[in-house]
């Protein structure tokens, strides 16, 4: 697969990763860590965003699962779906 594709879905869980956690501790906020765990995010995210732009780096993750059928989620054993 095309590193650039590759990237573009790093890319894409990482707001993810930063909403996660401003939403953890409503009603009150991040505290420092959480600052500070977002600034390491938002970091990570504009290296991501260069790659990109630049058609360099690594993947973070080297395979993709195929096996699933289309529309399905991998679900850990004991999730409900709400």
């Amino acid at each position: 697969m095309d590193l650039r594709i590759q990237k573009t879905y790093e890319a894409l869980f990482d707001p993810e990763k930063i909403r996660k956690v401003f939403r953890e501790p409503l009603p009150a906020g991040p505290d420092a860590d959480g600052e500070t765990a977002v600034s390491h995010m938002a970091k990570a995210l504009k290296h991501t965003l260069s790659d990109i732009e630049s058609g360099t780096g690594q993947p973070k993750l080297r395979t993709i699962d195929t096996s699933l059928p289309y529309g399905t989620e991998k679900r850990h054993p004991g999730h409900r779906r709400r």
